[in-house]
């Protein structure tokens, strides 16, 4: 593709970003395999340049494959989760473990965790992950029946075309 011609040019930076740009697309096509494979290619490439998103976008990805194809026994793991002093993560860590929790159906420990989330409305993030932090949190609110986080939620992916699942408050 020619954006993969450009990748050559740029650096290795951006070749991580196009190995994770074909694996998400793979995940969204249900090709699991193919998904896992280029998620660790990328993975492999950012530890190989030394990276300091190397352990989120591995547990990242492994959160959402584990989504789809069931989790492996270690995701829940506190070194998992485990993301030093990097202030990136301070949501993350516990926002896509409760996701991964409301997945293994173990709701009153994810509940623990969102709540120290703070309201969605006084998030700060990212903008690349505005929409994804939004979907994960839409999925953990309506598991715990947080009516009033699902509505705002709703009410800012909608906009966007992304569906969530979950009660319709």
């Amino acid at each position: 593709t020619r954006l993969a011609s450009c990748v050559g040019r740029v650096g290795a930076s951006s070749r991580w970003h196009l190995l994770g740009a074909r694996a998400a697309l793979a995940l969204a096509r249900a090709e699991f395999g193919r998904a896992e494979r280029l998620q660790g290619d990328a993975v492999e490439l950012l530890e190989q340049i030394g990276h300091p998103a190397v352990h989120g976008a591995s547990v990242s990805f492994r959160m959402l494959l584990g989504h789809h194809v069931g989790h492996s026994e270690d995701i829940l793991d506190p070194e998992v989760w485990d993301f030093g002093t990097d202030p990136r993560w301070a949501l993350g860590s516990r926002l896509f473990r409760a996701f991964v929790l409301v997945d293994c159906g173990r709701t009153q420990e994810a509940a623990v965790l969102y709540e120290r989330c703070g309201a969605p409305q006084g998030w700060e993030l990212p903008r690349l992950a505005v929409l994804p932090v939004w979907a994960v949190a839409a999925r953990v609110a309506a598991a715990l029946g947080a009516t009033d986080d699902v509505r705002y939620l709703r009410d800012r992916l909608e906009p966007n075309d992304v569906l969530i699942v979950g009660p319709n408050p």
